[in-house]
């Protein structure tokens, strides 16, 4: 399964990579910063099984990011998690 992950912390996201990738059954292809740069890279023909998109980032956040691309990709999985805050935070504290 090819995800796209769209996480603007550096943390979580390798964190996150390394997870999913180990798990042999998922690979994490792609890493956005924002939503406007995995809305830009789906409309430049990206293709992924399913995008992880954070809720809170810089630029475009993740609610905006999801109703733009349901929108424009109605056929596309997405998987929106606010959670992620959690890990950071757990990141900080270990």
């Amino acid at each position: 399964m090819k995800i796209a992950l769209a996480e603007d912390n550096p943390r979580i996201a390798h964190m996150l990579q390394q997870n999913i990738n180990g798990t042999g059954k998922a690979n994490i292809v792609e890493h956005f910063k924002n939503g406007r740069e995995i809305l830009q890279a789906m409309q430049k023909g990206m293709l992924c099984d399913i995008i992880l998109m954070d809720i809170q980032m810089p630029e475009m956040d993740g609610i905006e990011a999801t109703q733009r691309i349901m929108k424009d990709f109605p056929r596309q999985k997405l998987l929106c998690v606010q959670s992620l805050m959690m890990i950071n935070i757990y990141l900080k504290r270990y």
